[in-house]
């Protein structure tokens, strides 16, 4: 069942207030995409094969397992500050 927006919004700011103070993006850089991905509802193994029906250039980006990039602490911020923003604004645009 898909989440409503209100417990997105929810599970947002949760998330930012959880990891707000976290300085070791290093050591906790797969918790934290782990969390970033569970506000919506997904898992980090439905991340990985919703991409896998996208072409690229060459249409073998998923030819290979490749890391994810590691989240350095401007991305780190940046996301939160996006996870505490107002989106009620992007409902009403998509609902239209």
């Amino acid at each position: 069942m898909p989440l409503s927006w209100n417990e997105i919004r929810s599970r947002a700011l949760t998330f930012s207030k959880e990891w707000a103070e976290e300085t070791s993006e290093d050591a906790e850089a797969k918790s934290f995409r782990d969390g970033f991905f569970n506000i919506f509802g997904i898992t980090r193994r439905r991340v990985a094969s919703s991409l896998a029906p996208f072409p690229y250039v060459n249409g073998q980006l998923f030819l290979e397992t490749l890391p994810i990039p590691a989240f350095d602490r401007a991305m780190r911020e940046a996301l939160l500050d996006c996870c505490a923003l107002d989106w009620s604004r992007l409902q009403e645009e998509l609902t239209r």
